[in-house]
């Protein structure tokens, strides 16, 4: 009997202080490839139940990603049945096959095909979302896809890529230092504007709604590595960060703030949303409002908050920023 995805992201935690969590299509766990301070490893199961399991962190190939996760857990990811066609071993051979003929072409050239006709999933059809990835100049490099049907969600990075000889897009991700999400907006702002750092792009378009005088943005793969983002175009920047309400997302804020802190930022605030007014039948009121586990910008959003309900929370004496220290957490 194959094991679920929970089971093997569970069993991976083992002797770790992090937490699980759940993400479209699968859940993120701690990888054993590499020394893992904070889930970067996605492990999900595909439609015949295998598994597959990818580090954004530090990126390991299959076949030694799979073997290392398999001496930590003490049990086959893939157990070979009668009904496979073919074996994990020959499929981990045939993905690395296929990555080692491809070669990420950035920016995205004039020659190649428009991108909506290759973007759709077998499985779960055409994208219901579609987030871009520009460099500093404005050309496109990339992008972000969400993809959804009756019982699964999954979010599928593609780039353009030189495969068989000719560009074509394909699901791999960017190479690093990987560009900030409107990291051409940000180079053409004013220095004196505020930067919003969320988790995830749908939360970096609600936040776009909500603070319209701020650039939003985040890194590829939300919380998974940020680290392997190009950080330096927000040397002298006033960043207000706003994180998952989750062991996770605060763990992310802290991650986010020390690498804003070491490309020279020149103030690194938290948002911190309201809790003593919320938005009731009438519109804003002085009530409490609890914030949900994993709450975050476009959940706000959804629950009916608008940019003139903070600002006049705001002139109501509520703070909704304070500085933090560049070194949080201490080491």
């Amino acid at each position: 009997m194959r094991p679920t995805a929970l089971q093997i992201a569970t069993d991976l935690l083992k002797g770790s202080k992090a937490n699980l969590k759940k993400v479209d299509g699968g859940y993120m766990t701690i990888c054993p490839a590499h020394n893992d301070r904070t889930p970067s490893l996605s492990v999900r199961e595909a439609e015949d139940g295998r598994i597959i399991a990818t580090c954004f962190g530090c990126g390991a190939e299959r076949a030694k990603l799979y073997s290392a996760m398999e001496q930590k857990i003490g049990y086959a990811l893939n157990p070979i049945e009668k009904s496979d066609r073919k074996s994990p071993e020959k499929k981990a051979i045939a993905v690395k096959q296929t990555k080692r003929n491809i070669r990420v072409i950035t920016p995205v050239p004039a020659s190649a095909p428009d991108f909506a006709s290759q973007a759709r999933s077998k499985t779960h059809g055409n994208p219901t979302s579609i987030w871009t990835y520009h460099d500093t100049q404005g050309q496109v490099v990339g992008h972000v896809c969400r993809y959804q049907n009756d019982t699964e969600k999954l979010i599928w990075p593609w780039v353009c890529a030189e495969k068989d000889g000719r560009p074509q897009w394909v699901v791999h991700q960017l190479p690093s230092p990987r560009p900030l999400y409107n990291a051409h907006e940000i180079t053409k702002s004013k220095p004196g504007t505020p930067i919003l750092f969320v988790e995830g792009e749908k939360v970096a378009e609600a936040g776009r709604k909500l603070f319209p005088s701020w650039i939003p943005t985040t890194t590829i793969g939300g919380c998974s590595a940020p680290h392997l983002s190009d950080f330096s175009i927000l040397k002298g920047r006033t960043i207000i960060i706003s994180p998952d309400n989750d062991q996770p997302g605060m763990q992310y804020a802290a991650d986010v703030a020390q690498l804003c802190a070491k490309a020279g930022a020149n103030e690194i605030l938290m948002l911190r949303f309201p809790d003593t007014y919320k938005i009731g039948a009438q519109g804003l009121c002085q009530e409490p409002y609890i914030h949900q586990e994993g709450d975050d910008l476009h959940d706000h959003l959804e629950r009916g908050w608008t940019t003139e309900d903070l600002r006049t929370v705001q002139q109501r004496g509520i703070v909704l920023q304070w500085k933090v220290d560049p070194h949080w957490p201490a080491a």
